[in-house]
């Protein structure tokens, strides 16, 4: 298997892992997502970045497309509303007592997760280095 392949499913098994933790600490702040916020975590985040993962280890071409395109559009849509805007979803409103410190922590390792599964995703759209036939090794 390809490093950058490896790179990606160990990514998106550990974003899953903390995405189920930081669904589990929602529910103990009492902080339930609307209907299109838990549509959006649904399809793009639950969903689509394993499907990401997995077209990656099957080489698909569709795969950088996929994972890049759902850890970035996970890492904007996480940023802005755990982050940037006032809600009842900002680290803010939840605090940082009982459950609120695992709030912002689960949060902050997502974001980084998201950040890194968009960077591994690039490296399949950068262009290899190759070395040209025949200049490897001195000449007869």
């Amino acid at each position: 298997m390809k490093t950058r392949t490896a790179w990606i499913l160990s990514i998106a098994a550990a974003h899953t892992g903390v995405t189920l933790l930081h669904a589990v600490v929602h529910v103990l702040v009492d902080v339930i997502p609307g209907l299109v916020d838990g549509a959006f975590i649904v399809v793009v985040i639950i969903v689509g970045l394993p499907v990401g993962a997995v077209l990656a280890w099957r080489s698909h071409p569709a795969a950088p497309w996929v994972f890049g395109g759902t850890a970035g559009a996970a890492f904007v849509y996480g940023f802005l509303s755990h982050f940037l805007f006032a809600g009842p979803d900002h680290v803010a409103s939840v605090g940082s007592a009982g459950w609120g410190s695992a709030f912002l922590g689960t949060s902050a390792v997502l974001g980084a997760l998201e950040i890194a599964g968009l960077l591994a995703a690039l490296t399949y759209l950068v262009p290899q280095a190759r070395t040209p036939l025949g200049s490897v090794g001195p000449s007869p």
